[in-house]
């Protein structure tokens, strides 16, 4: 597509760059990036040191103020700022996320000495298998958790854990056997493409662990519905009042789609869903 659209605007040079940014998605990436570095605050979680790491050699990875980002790291730098805006202390001794693809949060949490965090993913396999070696080569196998050592833990306790590990990748099965004490608790899409169910399940977890905050990022309008066996999507959609009914002892504090989440062209909203235990001062 770009070969030809170079062709066609090959007299006009602006124009050919113009189309080259929103092909690549520079164009959004750039949006993002304003977003954040505006509303950057230098407090916990820091992130104005964060640059992206090369390994795996992404394709989608952009550089601003000599600093690498992805979609995806722009999209977890957001969500921080969102939080810091909310909160005036943010805890994250302990961060938990379900769902967390390659470990982006992961990385960019433990990038910085002054967020003394520990992070733990909890994704299906092999994407587990994905996350443990990204986390493993920017931070050393011996700083990062994986499922063989945790399996062989006879109490994988979060304080155990966080007292040997910067970090630590889970399988869902061995959630349950994990206790302790957590901050925060992320997830950013991957909810909306489970059934409610399951989700239920995981928010049950993270309430048993005394989870003091729930920073969600979810399609307001949910999911599309698997039709006839011939479209993806699902059974039945996870929405806001879904987070509500399943976080039962926490309060939302906040929702936010502009500038932090995202609407799309026709209308559908990426929205930020912010939670606190109601024990929480």
């Amino acid at each position: 597509m770009l070969d030809m659209c170079q062709s066609q605007l090959s007299d006009d040079n602006k124009a050919w760059l113009s189309m080259q940014d929103f092909l690549s998605g520079e164009m959004h990436a750039k949006s993002d990036f304003r977003v954040y570095k505006a509303s950057e605050s230098i407090k916990a979680p820091f992130t104005d040191r964060f640059s992206e790491s090369e390994i795996g050699s992404p394709i989608e990875q952009f550089e601003f103020n000599e600093q690498k980002f992805s979609r995806s790291s722009l999209n977890y730098l957001l969500g921080l700022s969102f939080l810091k805006q909310q909160i005036k202390d943010v805890p994250i001794k302990t961060v938990l996320e379900i769902g967390g693809g390659f470990g982006s949060l992961g990385e960019i949490l433990l990038s910085d000495s002054r967020n003394d965090t520990f992070y733990m993913n909890v994704d299906i396999a092999p994407t587990c298998l994905f996350s443990t070696y990204y986390l493993q080569s920017n931070f050393g196998k011996d700083n990062i958790a994986d499922y063989q050592t945790v399996k062989a833990m006879k109490e994988p306790s979060l304080h155990n854990l966080s007292e040997r590990y910067k970090g630590a990748v889970l399988c869902p099965w061995q959630l349950p056997d994990v206790s302790g004490d957590l901050d925060l608790f992320v997830n950013f899409i991957s909810f909306q493409e489970m059934e409610p169910d399951i989700v239920k399940n995981y928010l049950e977890h993270v309430a048993r662990l005394n989870c003091k905050y729930v920073l969600l990022r979810n399609l307001r309008e949910g999911k599309q519905l698997a039709t006839d066996g011939s479209h993806a999507g699902v059974k039945e959609q996870i929405k806001g009042d879904d987070y509500d009914s399943f976080l039962p002892d926490y309060e939302l504090i906040s929702t936010n789609v502009h500038p932090f989440g995202f609407e799309t062209i026709d209308g559908y909203n990426s929205e930020l869903r912010l939670y606190k235990h109601k024990s929480v001062d």
